[in-house]
């Protein structure tokens, strides 16, 4: 009869404790020496503004009105974007659809009447349903945002 394969499991290796691994970082191997600074020869990076406005040094001679004045400009430019983007673009098929569904509300009033009146209000109902699908299509096909 044939022995069994021995399964050879590799060595598990076990996470260092936290104080362990604080201890390891906090002193390194002697052999190892610190990493050294760039050298002398390296570039010094150049700022460079975001913005003109914002590169402006403030000097002394700078009084807070003109810091007001700057700070109302900044309010200014930002009303100004923030309703242009609530604006929204004239739209023909907006307008069309707006028209439409007036007309569908003054269908649907006649049939009402006409149902007061006792008459048929079979052509009114198609009507009022006629003119709020071109409203609502009219609503749908006009560009968005």
């Amino acid at each position: 009869m044939p022995e069994p394969a021995q399964v050879i499991e590799p060595p598990v290796e076990h996470a260092p404790s936290p104080q362990r691994a604080a201890e390891e970082t906090s002193n390194p191997p002697p052999d190892l020496e610190p990493p050294v600074a760039p050298a002398a020869s390296a570039k010094p990076e150049i700022e460079r503004p975001l913005a003109p406005t914002l590169a402006r040094k403030r000097s002394e001679t700078e009084t807070p009105g003109d810091v007001a004045a700057l700070l109302q400009e900044i309010l200014t430019f930002l009303r100004t974007v923030d309703r242009r983007a609530r604006a929204d673009e004239f739209a023909l098929g907006k307008l069309l659809g707006a028209v439409a569904q007036i007309v569908a509300i003054g269908a649907l009033t006649w049939s009402i009447f006409g149902l007061i009146r006792e008459e048929p209000i079979d052509t009114r109902l198609g009507f009022a349903i006629l003119f709020q699908l071109m409203a609502l299509t009219c609503f749908v096909l006009s560009p968005r945002k």
